[in-house]
């Protein structure tokens, strides 16, 4: 069978031109899925964002339960007083965005949910250091304890993303 010159020269184009296209096709899928990972990267950023401004107000929180507990004295109440509040605005914020976020990482969301049940738990931990029958190491573990869990979540994010550099710095920002 005779093949025309044109045809034989078509031919020699169509191989690279195939190859060129499965490479652009391979490359098109990789950016994709590269795009939609950090898509989910920065959600699980803003959680941890919007979760460590919470700690910071737990954690000054412990500290004015801590000095009410200790002490008794009308200077720390005063001091416990507006820090919950502050704590309050603050858990509001937190439980807001979460209203309008769905997280695909089942650690995270399980996570989420313990924290939420341990912040159902709040109230019940303050009306008791407000009547001081509470102790101070179960007052004080409570809160530790539900910081590391808002905190262990961007433990979690580090796990998510395949750029070392990230999952790194995600890391450190746990540690």
């Amino acid at each position: 069978m005779k093949i025309r010159f044109i045809h034989k020269i078509l031919l020699l184009l169509l191989l690279p031109v195939l190859g060129i296209t499965m490479l652009l096709g391979d490359t098109l899928i990789d950016r994709y899925h590269d795009a939609a990972a950090l898509n989910k990267l920065e959600l699980e950023v803003e959680l941890t964002i919007y979760n460590s401004a919470l700690v910071h107000e737990l954690q000054k929180e412990r500290g004015a339960t801590s000095g009410w507990l200790g002490a008794g004295t009308e200077a720390f109440a005063n001091t416990l007083r507006q820090q919950r509040q502050q704590t309050d605005q603050v858990m509001s914020r937190w439980q807001n965005y979460l209203e309008g976020q769905t997280f695909s990482d089942a650690d995270i969301t399980s996570t989420l949910v313990r924290i939420q049940r341990e912040l159902g738990q709040l109230r019940t931990i303050r009306q008791s250091a407000d009547n001081r029958d509470i102790e101070l190491s179960r007052a004080l573990g409570y809160f530790t304890d539900l910081i590391a869990e808002l905190l262990s979540v961007s433990a979690t994010a580090s796990r998510i993303s395949d750029d070392a550099a990230i999952s790194r710095a995600s890391a450190a920002f746990y540690a």
